[in-house]
C-alpha cells in the first residue's frame, strides 16, 4: 500500500484551495488556481484546457486516491521534489518572498523549475542566488549555465576563473601561455559535472583562462546530441540520395522486380530485394516481413524502420556496391551514419566497411579521429588517436574539431588532454637526454610537445635566420651560449648539421616515449 502524502507547510496547508499538487516526494500542496495562473503562463494554459471536476469525499474510494484528494480537489503530480516547489509557490503567493537560498544544487534546481513553470519573477529571483553562490564554485557555475544556454552566467563563472589565474590565487600563468599551461588549468578545473557537456564548452573555458579570446561560450543547441554513439539520425538534406539510388537500380529493378519495399521514417519507400538483405546478413529486416501482420503493397511486403531515407538509401545502396562499386561517393560523415544504421540493423559486414572507410579518409584528422572512436566505445582506435595526436605537432590549445559539439563529450577530451599531460611530462625526462633540445627557444618552449615534434625545422630557421639565432640565445646561459656562437660562427655548416642530428634523436625518442606509454579510456569508453 503506497504510503499517506504529507500536507505541506502553511499556506499550502489550505484544504479550502481548489487544486492540489503533488511533489516527486509525496506532498500534497493545495493552492488556488487563479494565483498559479497569474504568476505562470504554463499554469494559464494548463487551466485553461478542460479540468477533472472536484467529486465529493463521499464517493472517493482507493481507486481514487492518486487523482483526488480527501476533499476531492483534482491532484496533479509534478517531477519537482518539495523543497524546490515549496520556494517557487511562495515567490507565487502574495507574501514577502522567501528566504535567498544558499545550496547551489537548490538553487539551480528551482532555477530549472522556474524555467519550465515559466514564472519570471521565481527566475530572476533564482538567477540572482545562482550568481551569487555560484561564484563560490565557478566551475559548477559555469558547467550549469552552458547546460541550460544561461551565456552571461556562463561569462561571468569563467571571468571569475581568469582572476583565479591572473591575480596570484593560482600559480601566475605567463603572459603567452603555452599548451603546458592549457593542459595543466585543464587537471586542475575539470569536475565531473563537466562531462554532460559538449567539449567544446571545455575548450573554450580554457582558451579563456589561458587566452580570454572573447568567444562565445553557449552557441550550441543543448537538446542535440549530434552523431552520438547512439545516433540514428543524420542531417537530413535534400532527397537526391534515395532519388539517385532508384535511378541507379532501374535496370535491375525491370529485369529482377523488387520483392520488399522499406518503408524510410518519413515516409519514403525504397524497394529491393531479399536475396540482397539477406546476403548482408540482415535478419531482422526479413524476420518482419515473415510476420502475418506485415503490412503489405501490391502483395510485396513493406517494412516499416526507424531512418530517414537519406540514411536508408545508403544502408541500400551499400548492400549493392559488388554490383557498381565506383557508383558510391559518400559525403562527409555519410559513413558514420551508414555504420550506426547498420549496426542498428546488425548488418555488421556493412557496419565494418564503413567504419573502416571513414577511419581511412580522417586518418589525417586524429582529433576528429579520437572523438569519434570514443564515442562508439572503438577502444583500439581511441588509444591509436591519442597516440597520434600527441606526436601530431598539433597545438591542443588551438585544435578544435565540429566533433566536439557533440553533448557529453568533455568526459572524453578531457581523457584526452589528461593523456598528453602525462606524454608531456615524459617529454621532459627525454629531454634531459638530449642536449641540443635545452637551447634554441629556452627549456620550457621544448617541453611544449606541439613545438618538440617539430624539432627538425629549427636548424633551417637557423640558417636563414642568423640574427634571430643570436637574439634567442642570448636567454640561455653565457657559457652555452658562448660556444653555440662560436661554433655557429666557425662552422656553420658542422653545427647545422649537429643540431639537425640531434633534433632528429630528440623526436625519435620523443616518439618512442608515447609509443612506449599506456593508454587507459576504461571510464569513459565503459560508458558507452
Amino acid at each position: 500500500m503506497a504510503a499517506r502524502p504529507i500536507i505541506a507547510q502553511s499556506p499550502f496547508d489550505d484544504t479550502t484551495a481548489n487544486i492540489v499538487l503533488r511533489s516527486c516526494d509525496n506532498v500534497d500542496f493545495y493552492v488556488y488556481k487563479d494565483i498559479l495562473k497569474v504568476a505562470s503562463p504554463f499554469f494559464h494554459t494548463l487551466f485553461s484546457l478542460p479540468q477533472p471536476t472536484a467529486v465529493p469525499a463521499s464517493v472517493l474510494n482507493s481507486t481514487t486516491q492518486d487523482e483526488f484528494s480527501p476533499e476531492g480537489f483534482p491532484i496533479i503530480p509534478v517531477p519537482e521534489e518539495s523543497g524546490v516547489l515549496d520556494y517557487i509557490l511562495r515567490i507565487c503567493y502574495p507574501r514577502p518572498n522567501p528566504e535567498p537560498l544558499s545550496l547551489l544544487a537548490l538553487i539551480e534546481a528551482v532555477l530549472i523549475a522556474a524555467l519550465k513553470y515559466e514564472i519570471e519573477t521565481a527566475i530572476q529571483i533564482a538567477r540572482d542566488d545562482f550568481i551569487r553562490e555560484g561564484s563560490k564554485s565557478p566551475v559548477q557555475m559555469y558547467t550549469f549555465s552552458c547546460k541550460h544556454n544561461f551565456e552571461n552566467e556562463a561569462q561571468t563563472a569563467a571571468d571569475l576563473l581568469w582572476l583565479r589565474y591572473h591575480s596570484g590565487g593560482q600559480p601566475n600563468l605567463p603572459s603567452i601561455p603555452t599548451d603546458i599551461d592549457f593542459l595543466r588549468i585543464a587537471t586542475e578545473i575539470y569536475h565531473d559535472d563537466c562531462g554532460q557537456l559538449p567539449a567544446m564548452c571545455l575548450y573554450r573555458l580554457l582558451r579563456h583562462i589561458c587566452f580570454k579570446d572573447g568567444a562565445p561560450f553557449c552557441d550550441h543547441d543543448v537538446s542535440t546530441v549530434v552523431m552520438a554513439a547512439q545516433s540514428n539520425q543524420g542531417d537530413l538534406p535534400d532527397d537526391e540520395s534515395y532519388r539517385d539510388l532508384s535511378a541507379e537500380l532501374e535496370g535491375l529493378m525491370s529485369d529482377y522486380p523488387a520483392d520488399i519495399f522499406l518503408q524510410a521514417s518519413d515516409g519514403v519507400v525504397i524497394p529491393t530485394h531479399k536475396f540482397i538483405l539477406r546476403v548482408a546478413s540482415a535478419t531482422s529486416i526479413l524476420s518482419r516481413s515473415e510476420e502475418s501482420d506485415c503490412p503489405r503493397r501490391d502483395g510485396i511486403p513493406m517494412i516499416e524502420l526507424q531512418h530517414p531515407a537519406n540514411i536508408l538509401s545508403q544502408l541500400v545502396r551499400a548492400c549493392y556496391i559488388p554490383l557498381d562499386p565506383k557508383a558510391y561517393r559518400p559525403q562527409v560523415d555519410d559513413d558514420l551514419r551508414l555504420f550506426h544504421a547498420a549496426e542498428c540493423y546488425n548488418m555488421h559486414g556493412i557496419s565494418y566497411m564503413a567504419k573502416s572507410r571513414w577511419l581511412s579518409n580522417n586518418a589525417a584528422d586524429p582529433l576528429s579521429v579520437y572523438m569519434v572512436a570514443s564515442l562508439n566505445g572503438w577502444t583500439e582506435e581511441a588509444k591509436r588517436a591519442v597516440r597520434d595526436v600527441a606526436l601530431s605537432g598539433l597545438s591542443i590549445s588551438a585544435s578544435k574539431v565540429p566533433k566536439m559539439n557533440i553533448a557529453g563529450t568533455s568526459s572524453h577530451y578531457h581523457a584526452l588532454l589528461k593523456h598528453i599531460n602525462t606524454f608531456n611530462q615524459q617529454l621532459q625526462v627525454v629531454t634531459s637526454h638530449c642536449p641540443s633540445a635545452k637551447y634554441p627557444r629556452g627549456e620550457e618552449t621544448w617541453n611544449d610537445p606541439s613545438y618538440a615534434c617539430t624539432a627538425s625545422i629549427i636548424p633551417i630557421v637557423v640558417f636563414r635566420a642568423m640574427r634571430t639565432l643570436y637574439d634567442v640565445y642570448s636567454i640561455v646561459d653565457p657559457p652555452i651560449n658562448d660556444r653555440y656562437q662560436d661554433n655557429f660562427c666557425n662552422n656553420p655548416p658542422s653545427f647545422i648539421r649537429g643540431m639537425v642530428s640531434e633534433s632528429e634523436i630528440f623526436r625519435q625518442k620523443h616518439r618512442e616515449a608515447i609509443l612506449a606509454m599506456d593508454v587507459d579510456l576504461t571510464p569513459i569508453l565503459a560508458s558507452q
